[in-house]
């Protein structure tokens, strides 16, 4: 029975990179290779060339840093300083930072532009949420830490939040002003 399902995993890994787009980067940039997805990416730092794909390379997978990684998204990423644009389940790392955070971003330092998802931190900043009450249809994320500074629910010792019931306030805090 597990010959059969390895097997089957290599017919099925092998078909997913036989689609898989991919070239040798000859443009300055980050990364060995350019490729619009990856399902994987690996690096130790994100400067030229110690990256397997370039920057903007999404990463429907794992994305996995020895010290640091850069990239446009990310399902699943890991590394001590984790730089993603967009991510969509679960980024770690000592110190995290990305554009927009849909899923769990999980570190001592989480900074975010937009938090849609969960920060669990330390210390959870968002830094573009002036203007998320002027649509109704978004929804803000949950920051939970001991100093939360954000638009989001908050949780934490000290919360402060400029749309908030009251701007600083610990224990909890929620935006309400637009």
């Amino acid at each position: 029975m597990k010959k059969y399902l390895f097997i089957l995993l290599f017919v099925l890994a092998g078909t997913c990179f036989a689609h898989f787009p991919v070239y040798v980067n000859t443009e300055d940039g980050n990364g060995a290779f350019s490729a619009s997805w990856s399902p994987i990416q690996l690096g130790i730092f994100p400067h030229e060339h110690l990256q397997i794909f370039r920057e903007n390379t999404n990463v429907y997978g794992f994305s996995i840093g020895l010290l640091a990684l850069n990239q446009e998204s990310s399902v699943f990423s890991f590394a001590p300083m984790n730089g993603i644009k967009k991510n969509y389940f679960l980024q770690t790392g000592l110190l995290t930072g990305n554009s927009c955070n849909y899923g769990i971003s999980l570190a001592a330092i989480n900074m975010v532009g937009r938090n849609y998802g969960l920060q669990l931190g330390v210390f959870n900043i968002e830094s573009n949420f002036g203007d998320r009450l002027s649509k109704d249809s978004e929804v803000p994320g949950i920051s939970i830490g001991l100093f939360n500074i954000s638009g989001s629910i908050q949780i934490g010792l000290l919360n402060f939040n400029p749309q908030g019931f009251i701007p600083c306030f610990p224990l909890f805090n929620f935006p309400v002003k637009k």
